[in-house]
């Protein structure tokens, strides 16, 4: 698996060139004249396959000051943040703060949440993406703010908070890698005066590391504007094929397909009202059947006539109808989940095969599992899996007894030939007589 990452550049998170000069100052006069700190704001990112629906999941933060290190010949000194640093609730945001002086923050995905191809992201995010071909993925995005107003900088110097990202076991999500980043604020004498501090820039960096004298945190890998997960997923194909010198194009096949949660260590968190998008070639209107089918036109066009399935109800199992050459594609199905497809009885003999993922983690090859002509099974799905249902109906046709219509036509032909020729013969022969 590959991964590419959006480079993050010096204006994101309000940096600037300026950091280069940011660097600790001694006092020029015997006390300086507070400052306090404002608002930063970091991104939380959710990448995903681009046919996946944003899940039902919640990400937990905490903000504690950062370890002091001493002043090396070659880097800068780190003093830990001052006390007083929280997380802000900003109104319209879905970021919820808790604890003793706001620390903890929960930022909280739905799947109506908006998402944009990975095309679209900016050049000063640092997107972790596992796709290297661009297009293929998508994100979405959530802001989470720092508020520092509260918290009292006396001393010129680089002040430091760790923002802890907790554990998230959510069922197909990847943690970043990194569960830390760090927030240095970078507090400088104030040009023009002799007692006054500012707060020249505030930074993330992805690891602890002490900048150095003459180069602060702006570029390369340290720089971080955020933290980023990967939902992995899943697609499921079924496909109908139908064959035969008997069978029907027009008929429609029902297949109940059913997502299925293990059991034990193997279970995944998942919400119920997760969504998996359905595409495919199935018909979304159907105005008549013909009387191959069984089940109503509008029956089938209710069923059919849906842009997305929750888990609750893919769970208990959706009915799909399907006919010659058409499929259902279930998209962005979280790894972990296992599935189940059976098709309804029909005087048709159906054959299934598989491709894509096509083992069966507990129990062997799916395809030797003895589990009916008409359904087949995967405890648990770990790549894009296709299933093809094959229906055929026909037999051969009897020959030596029943002469083609074609063939019958030509025999009454001749026999009608002869009969006039007979006829002309007689009449010939008593005229001579005569």
């Amino acid at each position: 698996m590959k991964t590419r990452k959006i480079s993050a550049l010096a204006a994101s998170l309000g940096i600037t060139a300026a950091l280069f000069t940011a660097v600790p100052m001694s006092a020029s006069a015997d006390g300086y004249v507070a400052v306090n700190g404002g608002d930063v704001s970091f991104d939380k990112y959710l990448v995903m396959d681009k046919d996946a629906t944003t899940p039902n999941v919640s990400f937990t933060y905490t903000i504690a000051p950062g370890e002091a290190k001493a002043a090396t010949a070659t880097t800068q000194a780190i003093s830990a943040g001052p006390a007083g640093a929280k997380f802000k609730h900003v109104d319209g945001d879905s970021v919820t703060v808790s604890g003793t002086g706001d620390t903890t923050a929960k930022v909280s995905f739905v799947p109506t949440d908006s998402a944009v191809l990975d095309e679209a992201a900016s050049a000063q995010k640092t997107i972790g993406f596992k796709d290297s071909t661009p297009g293929n993925e998508k994100f979405a995005t959530k802001a989470i703010t720092i508020d520092l107003s509260g918290v009292t900088f006396t001393e010129p110097g680089l002040y430091r908070y760790v923002i802890t990202e907790t554990a998230n076991t959510y069922g197909g999500l990847v943690s970043d890698p990194n569960p830390n980043r760090y927030l240095d604020v970078y507090v400088v004498n104030k040009e023009g005066t002799e007692n006054e501090l500012e707060i020249r820039a505030s930074v993330f960096q992805i690891d602890d590391s002490q900048p150095s004298y003459i180069q602060a945190i702006t570029t390369g890998d340290k720089k971080s504007t955020g933290f980023t997960n990967s939902y992995n997923t899943k697609d499921l194909t079924i496909e109908k094929t139908v064959s035969g010198n008997q069978s029907s194009k027009n008929k429609y096949f029902a297949f109940t397909v059913k997502l299925v949660n293990p059991t034990g260590t193997d279970k995944i968190t998942i919400n119920n009202d997760d969504r998996f998008s359905v595409t495919g070639t199935l018909d979304r209107t159907v105005s008549s059947v013909t009387d191959s089918t069984k089940y109503t036109a509008e029956t089938i066009e209710t069923a059919n006539k849906v842009t997305y399935v929750t888990f609750a109800e893919i769970a208990a199992g959706k009915i799909f109808y399907l006919k010659g050459g058409q499929n259902v594609i279930i998209n962005g199905i979280p790894e972990g989940l296992g599935y189940e497809i059976v098709e309804a009885e029909e005087e048709y003999k159906p054959t299934i095969t598989v491709s894509g993922d096509t083992k069966n983690t507990t129990e062997g090859d799916i395809a030797t599992l003895a589990q009916g002509i008409d359904t087949i099974s995967d405890k648990k799905l770990e790549a894009d899996a296709t299933v093809k249902y094959t229906n055929f109906l026909g037999g051969s046709i009897p020959t030596g007894i029943l002469s083609t219509v074609a063939g019958s036509l030509g025999i009454v032909a001749i026999g009608i030939t002869g009969i006039a020729g007979g006829m002309l013969y007689l009449k010939k022969k008593k005229s001579e007589e005569q």
